[in-house]
């Protein structure tokens, strides 16, 4: 049969189509228009093999009703079938109710478009579940290095720490005694040099404690927490780091705080490791509904593109791990930087109100 040049640019239109459509509804929706128009179908159905069950779209007027089978859904005998393979297995096919002989042509031609709509599908929803698994493991492992943290801690300062505390007092009780009885001044001496350095240990162990998870941030909160974290870098590195905050102060939940204090802990460890900057500042925005931290050097700044891949995806692993605490929190973080401009981190989290919070909870009851 002779096919028109208008039909072929009509199948071609169909095909341009059905790789824009975004499911598969719309994809079953335009094949039973077009099999209407040129073979005047009424009912159409798209069998397809997924995941060890069986996918059908069945079109009809305007609506497509989508199920799922264990079961071969085999094509009805009075249908006009095209198979998406010819070897005779079973891996799904279109199907159109008609009694014109232009529908085998036009299911001819459509079955390609469909079953490459088919494989795309597929591959989409296999790239998302894989990019979902991903950031849940992410997430998932970033949850647990903070707990982790949180639990060396305690055993840092409640075990090791009452225990060195408490070796110092009794150094200090065997000096005492030893002064009282005029003698052993050389022991007592030496007791002395114990004591300096049980001291400098707890003050090491301390500052490891407050690294690994500053207990500030549970009893402050994050405003606090950053200017003790700028004392604390600041002298170490010799770079000049300040502390500007903007709005009204208001409690963060924890893990906001501690994903945006993690943050600024690693802008400040890239800047002071590679930035050669002479001084940051740390801004803290508190705006209605988010937060914003700004970390700023002046340093010799980069070129950003070194950190992207061909794919335009973030290789830094310190970027790269702020990135993902802020997707974890609802947020977002961008870089400002250029060869010799300087470095900006910007971090924005989204945020409510108490008040924001008893009006939703109102809000879900009412509802």
């Amino acid at each position: 049969m002779d096919i028109s040049r208008e039909n072929v640019a009509l199948i071609g239109r169909f095909g341009r189509t059905v790789a824009q459509s975004s499911d598969m509804s719309s994809v079953a929706l335009e094949a039973l228009k077009l099999t209407r128009k040129l073979a005047a179908a009424t009912e159409l159905r798209v069998v397809n093999a997924s995941a060890g069950r069986w996918k059908e779209w069945h079109a009809s007027g305007r609506r497509v009703r989508e199920s799922e089978t264990l079961e071969w859904p085999s094509p009805s005998p009075a249908a006009r079938t095209v198979r998406f393979e010819t070897s005779g297995e079973q891996y799904g096919f279109v199907s159109v109710s008609s009694d014109t002989e232009e529908a085998e042509w036009v299911l001819e031609l459509m079955a390609p478009h469909i079953a490459a709509a088919l494989t795309l599908f597929a591959a989409i929803r296999q790239a998302q579940k894989s990019a979902v698994s991903e950031a849940e493991l992410v997430r998932a492992a970033l949850r647990a290095r903070e707990e982790e943290r949180r639990r060396i801690t305690h055993e840092l300062h409640d075990d090791v720490g009452q225990t060195i505390a408490a070796l110092k007092l009794k150094v200090k009780l065997v000096q005492d005694r030893i002064r009282k009885n005029g003698s052993g001044r050389n022991a007592a001496d030496e007791l002395d040099e114990v004591r300096e350095g049980i001291g400098s240990l707890l003050s090491r162990i301390r500052d490891l404690s407050h690294t690994l998870y500053p207990r500030i941030l549970d009893t402050l909160g994050l405003v606090p927490a950053l200017r003790n974290l700028a004392e604390q870098v600041s002298d170490p590195a010799g770079i000049r780091i300040r502390c500007e905050v903007q709005g009204e102060l208001r409690p963060l939940e924890e893990n906001i705080a501690v994903a945006l204090y993690r943050c600024c802990q690693e802008s400040l460890s890239n800047a002071i490791r590679h930035s050669g900057a002479s001084s940051v500042t740390i801004r803290i925005l508190f705006a209605p509904s988010e937060v914003l931290v700004i970390v700023e050097d002046d340093g010799g700044g980069f070129d950003p593109r070194r950190y992207y891949d061909s794919a335009g995806k973030l290789m830094s692993s310190g970027f790269w791990t702020i990135r993902q605490r802020m997707s974890d929190v609802g947020g977002s973080f961008r870089i400002g930087t250029a060869t010799g401009r300087g470095t900006s981190i910007g971090m924005v989290v989204p945020t409510t109100t108490k008040e924001e919070d008893k009006q939703n909870g109102n809000d879900n009851r009412k509802n």
